[in-house]
């Protein structure tokens, strides 16, 4: 892949509503898009990083008998009652 093919959005300023270092890095760098708040579109070149590193991971996990599992993004709140996790968490409003 060559540069010249690369679509690259990058910015000079701190993006709005980025407070973590390397979330206002990815942002200004090009690598994430925001669509609406809290998603995010990924550029090709950091999709590739994410799959090289999950190939990493699962050789790993290979190598140790372990399996992968795949779970929800949103989780109930019942669920983490029945833990007891839903009271410690920190940002709760």
């Amino acid at each position: 892949m060559r540069w010249s093919q690369i679509y690259l959005k990058t910015l000079k300023e701190k993006p709005a509503g980025a407070s973590i270092p390397s979330h206002i890095l990815l942002l200004r760098a090009g690598y994430i898009y925001n669509t609406s708040q809290g998603i995010y579109l990924y550029n090709n070149l950091f999709l590739r990083s994410i799959q090289k590193f999950e190939k990493i991971v699962r050789e790993e996990l290979e190598k140790q008998s372990a399996r992968e599992i795949l779970m929800p993004m949103v989780q109930s709140k019942e669920l983490w009652q029945k833990t007891g996790r839903w009271d410690k968490r920190a940002d709760r409003s």
